[in-house]
């Protein structure tokens, strides 16, 4: 497997010569193949080996429950860091699929990785050592593909086996939902968890009682009420996070749990699947094509109550979408002076308000409202920049103090002339180096005058060149700007004229808006303040 001189030099290389690393790995999807595969088991075969050889045993890497299609597991990565600090030369497993099931991976590291860092590698059950030659060395790359194709087949396998569990309304997840706990004595079975329950049926009853999704995470908040990750780390030790990374609630959390039929006593699975049994990536699947069963543990509120919740939720779901259709005139440009976040549209008695989005997802308690209504912001708006515009334009047009928008007099003539004298140097270039070509073949100046001449033109001619690009580029970005400077000019007129505020205005000459609990407004234009 490897070339140059190992294998001849082999023999000679003193025992004391080899620092081994033991590698152990083993799957979830092994631990049914027998005692044979146990981790107990490799690592006594694999020392006994070791001494029998009389190497000496460095150190002993374990990774015990992780897939060999995954190499980024703690005890291989740990091995490898030991390979690159030089304190290993010499690896072996029990087989080639302990090292790994990804034929691509494996056939890098026994192919390109180990023999660069002169590490010998030794699988003694499938007689492979890449310090020596044998068949076996040449049959590796095929017996990675055959490892890989049983990954595939074991793969395909779990699958299969959890879809009739979840037929059967079996739990298959790592974790229970929030409200209830993995039963000790049966791991596909789920219990109520008394105390997060009390949480999930007053979120149903709130809800039931008129309180909207953000009304609701502002209550818990304000209360001190543990969201799902929180109350995992808090109560029950455990260090999984879930969808909400935060320790607060919030709208869709609430939503989350107000949709979710496992909490009427239905087991709804299957609601993502894997790409590939290569890839970490999940894709959703859609809520029709969910795997639910009815009736299969203690339900925490009754079908009747989440039944008349997914009604209301549909209802107010049509009555926002016909709601989104209004246009936002100002979403993406307002932010909250003080925490920073944007404000967000709250619709109320007919009307649309700014509001801080710290506010509106975590209540008061992190920010305050800091709310104005869109038709009062549009005319502060419109006031403050008809007073600015008449700062920038007169009869003449945009006045010369606009900040990156005009630029001194002659300097777009000035780059011009450059261009031309460049490009007439470049023709007077050409001409002199055709005119050198024809006296050198007729003998007028010898071959290495000529290269030396020529190298000149070329080198001159390069250096013109680069300066053409440059001065090309400015004097396109002169004529960009120039352009704006127009545009800007017709919509400065047009707001003077008519008074009224588009999105497309507000692109054209607003960054941002900050609104500050004090009433205070800021605006950010994308041009300087001349007054400045």
């Amino acid at each position: 497997m490897y070339t140059d001189n190992c294998y001849s030099k082999i023999d000679n290389i003193s025992v004391e010569y080899w620092r081994v690393g033991i590698y152990c790995r083993l799957s979830k999807e092994d631990e049914g193949t027998g005692q044979s595969e146990s981790i107990n088991n490799q690592r006594e075969f694999l020392k006994k080996y070791v001494n029998d050889a009389k190497w000496t045993l460095f150190k002993i890497y374990i990774d015990d429950g992780y897939s060999g299609l995954n190499f980024e597991r703690p005890g291989f990565q740990d091995m490898i860091n030991d390979i690159e600090s030089g304190l290993v030369n010499l690896i072996i497993v029990k087989d080639l699929s302990r090292l790994g099931r990804d034929y691509i991976q494996t056939g890098y590291y026994l192919e390109k990785y180990f023999p660069e860092k002169r590490v010998r590698f030794i699988a003694v059950n499938d007689c492979i050592d890449t310090f020596r030659e044998s068949a076996a060395n040449d049959f590796s790359p095929i017996r990675s593909v055959f490892n890989d194709m049983y990954a595939k087949d074991i793969s395909k396998k779990v699958r299969t086996a959890f879809n009739i569990k979840r037929a059967k309304g079996q739990f298959i997840g790592s974790h229970a939902p929030f409200g209830y706990l993995k039963d000790p004595d049966n791991k596909n079975k789920i219990i109520v968890d008394e105390e997060a329950a009390r949480i999930v049926k007053r979120i149903f009853e709130m809800y039931l009682g008129g309180m909207g999704l953000t009304t609701i995470a502002y209550t818990l908040n304000e209360e001190g009420v543990p969201n799902p990750s929180r109350y995992k780390k808090t109560v029950l030790n455990s260090s999984y996070v879930g969808r909400n990374k935060t320790m607060y609630w919030d709208a869709t959390t609430i939503k989350w749990i107000l949709t979710n039929p496992t909490y009427m006593g239905s087991m709804a699975q299957g609601k993502s699947e894997k790409l590939s049994y290569k890839s970490k990536k999940f894709i959703n699947i859609p809520r029709e094509n969910w795997q639910i069963v009815e009736g299969t543990h203690e339900p925490i509120v009754s079908k009747q109550e989440f039944e008349t919740v997914q009604k209301m939720i549909e209802r107010k779901n049509n009555q926002d979408f016909k709601c989104r259709k209004t246009p936002r005139l100002f979403s993406g440009f307002v932010y909250c002076g003080d925490c920073g976040s944007y404000m967000t549209y709250n619709a109320k008695r007919n009307h649309l308000y700014l509001i801080c989005s710290t506010y509106k997802r975590f209540s008061k308690e992190f920010c305050s409202r800091h709310s104005i209504q869109e038709k009062t912001l549009i005319s502060i708006v419109i006031e403050d920049m008809v007073q600015m515009i008449q700062k920038y334009v007169d009869v003449n047009g945009i006045k010369d103090k606009t900040v990156g928008l005009s630029f001194k007099d002659g300097k777009k003539k000035e780059i011009q002339d450059d261009i031309k004298r460049c490009r007439d140097r470049l023709e007077e270039l050409k001409a002199m180096v055709k005119s050198l070509y024809t006296d050198k073949v007729k003998g007028i100046i010898s071959e290495e005058d000529f290269l030396e001449l020529n190298k000149g033109f070329t080198d001159e001619k390069n250096g013109i060149n680069e300066k053409l690009q440059k001065l090309e580029k400015k004097l396109a970005e002169l004529d960009r700007k120039e352009d704006e400077k127009r545009e800007i000019e017709d919509i400065a007129k047009k707001l003077l004229e008519f008074k009224t505020l588009d999105r497309f205005i507000l692109e054209k000459l607003i960054e941002k808006i900050e609104i500050y609990e004090n009433a205070e407004i800021k605006i950010h234009y994308k041009f300087l303040n001349p007054d400045k």
